[in-house]
């Protein structure tokens, strides 16, 4: 019986069904070696050298059964540890690097931008999902970090309520020259997520890694 090929397929991903297949050819393997011991020609056995090799590979192969069902297991409780560190940050206002934000439960989003130069005049432009402008608002033009407080009011004069959106920065130089801006949100996580390996945190109903955030602020609490 050639086992090369099953061998070889321990190479591969480590999904169940290849596990599965690995656990029935070795149970195929030993029922063909149980018949084939009881059925040999006692004055010609079983080559003894190909009996021992066969024995070694599949041994090989039962053992990256049980290292696939090994590894299984640590991802879980990784993926179990990773979403039960990232359950703190709910009801946490953070600020992370990104443009797409979703309006807090009092209808508005702070949103922040940092001007790496000078610049003579600065327009934030904020866009739908569908990428269509809704809003265009000035903002500070000093150098730095600056942010600007959106009340949801489109200059279509609709009060909009549901996101996501978006935002830009269009800055130029005193020349006229276009200014590099960095863009931050500000939001309220609201839950947590497991996305395959990624723990994603969603922030005003909007999905967001959790290596993008830059700074937690825990909520205050009443006196």
């Amino acid at each position: 019986m050639d086992i090369s090929a099953l061998t070889s397929t321990t190479g591969q991903n480590s999904s169940s069904d290849s596990v599965t297949r690995l656990a029935d050819n070795f149970d195929d393997f030993l029922k063909l070696l149980t018949t084939q011991l009881q059925n040999q020609d006692p004055t010609s056995p079983m080559d003894a050298d190909q009996f021992t090799q066969q024995l070694v590979q599949f041994s090989g192969v039962e053992q990256q059964i049980k290292s696939n069902e090994t590894l299984g297991e640590l991802a879980s409780l990784m993926q179990a540890e990773k979403l039960s560190q990232s359950v703190s940050y709910i009801g946490a206002e953070i600020e992370a690097e990104g443009s797409v934000f979703g309006l807090g439960d009092d209808g508005k989003a702070t949103l922040h931008y940092e001007l790496e130069s000078p610049t003579s005049s600065v327009l934030v432009r904020i866009s739908d999902d569908l990428g269509r402008t809704v809003a265009l608002r000035s903002g500070d033009v000093e150098t730095g970090k600056q942010s600007l407080t959106w009340d949801g009011l489109g200059d279509d004069g609709v009060q909009y309520t549901d996101g996501p959106f978006s935002f830009e920065i269009i800055a130029q130089s005193v020349t006229g020259d276009p200014v590099e801006a960095k863009t931050m949100i500000t939001g309220i996580v609201d839950s947590v997520e497991m996305q395959g390996s990624e723990s994603l945190l969603t922030v005003d109903g909007i999905p967001m890694p959790l290596d993008l955030i830059s700074v937690v602020r825990k909520p205050s609490i009443a006196a």
